[in-house]
């Protein structure tokens, strides 16, 4: 991250990152890292099928206008709070730094599981 983008405070020490650097690409970006890989779109298609049938499609819009919507208010928190850290900082900011530290574990666990449930159906079909 250039200098430029940052700010920090003489007092804490603390470095942030500037009101207003981070766009529309930028929170996409950061929406869909943090949402759902996404290879599972391509691996979790077939089910989705299989469940919904002649529906998939307007479930997938369906998903589509959620993700939208969680991306919107993503933006609105960098608004308010700037920071490059996501759901984990703005819960931590919210509820405070022992609940940001139990969503930091909890979905460091949830990644852990869906990476290996993802290895473990790729290894079957070998």
């Amino acid at each position: 991250m250039p200098v430029s983008e940052t700010t920090s405070n003489p007092k804490t020490g603390e470095v942030r990152l500037q009101r207003n650097v981070l766009s529309l690409s930028h929170i996409v970006a950061s929406t869909l890292a943090s949402i759902a890989p996404a290879m599972s779109f391509f691996f979790g298609f077939s089910v989705i099928v299989r469940g919904a049938g002649l529906a998939a499609p307007l479930t997938i819009l369906a998903a589509m206008l959620v993700i939208l919507f969680l991306t919107n208010t993503i933006a609105q928190f960098s608004r308010f709070t700037p920071s490059t850290g996501s759901f984990v900082t703005f819960t931590g900011k919210a509820f405070g730094p022992s609940i940001g530290a139990a969503v930091s574990v909890f979905l460091t666990f949830g990644y852990v599981v869906a990476i290996n449930r993802c290895v473990h159906r790729w290894s079957l079909d070998l």
